[in-house]
């Protein structure tokens, strides 16, 4: 469950970032840490967690599909920004 709202906290960062004016490669950036910062939360804070036998993996993993759903996120916000710029596109 974590995982899936890891991912979503994201894409809405760096499509917020972007949105905002912030460069697109600094917005998929700053989104690529929320994935392994919630996996480093739900591995060693909360206490009904698995423990850390599989932290290195997990970070791997979550880093993987955090920057794509971050990468979405911002060309979703880049897209966005050129359509309502150029309207007849």
């Amino acid at each position: 469950m974590w995982d899936i709202a890891a991912a979503a906290v994201a894409f809405f960062l760096a499509f917020a970032l972007r949105a905002a004016g912030m460069n697109l490669a600094l917005a998929w950036l700053a989104s690529c840490c929320v994935v392994p910062a919630f996996v480093l939360i739900t591995e060693i804070a909360l206490p009904d967690s698995r423990g850390s036998a599989m932290l290195p993996i997990a970070l791997f993993v979550g880093g993987i599909y955090g920057a794509a759903a971050g990468g979405v996120g911002a060309l979703f916000a880049s897209l966005l920004a050129k359509r309502g710029a150029d309207p007849d596109a």
